[in-house]
């Protein structure tokens, strides 16, 4: 989200669905559709990081999965020394 490579209009997405998650208004309230009305928020936020990831320059998912990569690997190198 914070890299300037990214489309501001990608990351406005995500903002405006997150907002949308916190509101108290939905589109299936969870009074009516208790299993869809959660599903639904959780849904709309899947599709907006989706199209964040797949709408955002490649070399730039690219970078940011190695660096995601590399901090996992190093969070397990930690746990398998301390355990």
């Amino acid at each position: 989200m914070r890299d300037p490579g990214v489309p501001w209009y990608l990351k406005l997405i995500v903002i405006v669905t997150v907002f949308y998650g916190l509101l108290p208004v939905d589109l299936l309230p969870e009074a009516f559709f208790p299993a869809l009305g959660y599903g639904e928020d959780a849904l709309f936020f899947l599709l907006a990081l989706r199209n964040l990831i797949w709408g955002s320059p490649k070399e730039i998912v690219t970078r940011h999965a190695r660096q995601i990569a590399l901090k996992t690997e190093e969070s397990d190198r930690d746990v398998h020394q301390k355990g």
